[in-house]
């Protein structure tokens, strides 16, 4: 019969005693309460493994449940700046997969780094006028959770993918709020207008014709957002979710990672 591992968290505000089965190591059971916890004050964590290994470990753990606005990370190429943005409180990893991007890069890539972010990590797959097929094949072989419509798709596109999915927009001063609820999405990205990217140009979106689509639905704020402009965007348009990309990086891809930490603690505090 195998040994069983009890682990207790204790905090100011909880306390939990869970009996485990199957767990082979002590980091096992760490890496699954770092996935399921992730408090902003300190945790202690007792692991009680069989009768003879006792082991108490002092982490820091942030969490995205006491605060309404979602973060997204988006165009990462490096496993561990991925890994990274999820520890910070990232809740949603974006993945380009348009191969007109700087930011780009091969499923085989994305698979293994999304096969080394844990499980509770949600990742994102940013497409531009691809096809169903093409998207689900991807999907399927990277091991994504949701789509990031980025181009110009039509509505019969979208109903064709087998993945969830949600529609961004190119918001303009000609820009009809009408497009937005033709897709019948719940969730839905709206970013500066470009005639010459499809996201991650790092231009500014107009605050003012954001604002119009907030009440529209989950609506993911993204668009030159930087960790200076960042609060405030969030207090004029109350989005569901801000969606960051160029505005914390060193170059196309590569994460500046303290700006990555100033923009996340910017609205987690």
């Amino acid at each position: 019969m195998q040994p069983k591992s009890t682990v207790e968290i204790k905090s100011e505000k909880i306390f939990v005693s869970v009996i485990f089965q199957n767990f082979d190591h002590s980091s096992d059971i760490l890496d699954f309460f770092r996935c399921l916890f992730r408090w902003s004050s300190y945790l202690r964590i007792t692991i009680n493994s069989g009768v003879s290994t006792k082991k108490t470990i002092r982490m820091e753990m942030k969490t995205n449940s006491s605060r309404q606005i979602q973060i997204k990370i988006c165009g990462l190429t490096k496993p561990d700046q991925a890994l990274s943005c999820f520890e910070m409180g990232a809740d949603l990893i974006g993945f380009n997969c348009w191969n007109g991007s700087s930011r780009y890069i091969v499923p085989e890539i994305i698979s293994e780094i999304v096969s080394e972010l844990p499980e509770s990590a949600r990742t994102v797959g940013i497409f531009v006028n691809e096809s169903p097929d093409s998207i689900n094949n991807i999907m399927k072989q990277t091991g994504m959770d949701l789509v990031q419509l980025h181009g110009d798709e039509a509505l019969e596109t979208c109903k064709k993918l087998e993945f969830p999915w949600f529609k961004a927009f190119r918001l303009s001063a000609k820009f009809k709020m009408s497009l937005i609820k033709h897709y019948k999405q719940e969730t839905f990205l709206v970013d500066a207008f470009s005639k010459d990217h499809f996201g991650g140009s790092g231009r500014k979106i107009d605050i003012d014709i954001a604002r119009k689509a907030s009440g529209l639905g989950k609506m993911i704020l993204a668009g030159g957002l930087t960790p200076e402009n960042v609060e405030e965007a969030v207090k004029k348009v109350k989005p569901w979710a801000v969606d960051v990309c160029s505005g914390v990086e060193s170059k196309p891809g590569i994460k500046d990672m303290r700006l990555v930490e100033k923009f996340i603690k910017k609205i987690i505090k």
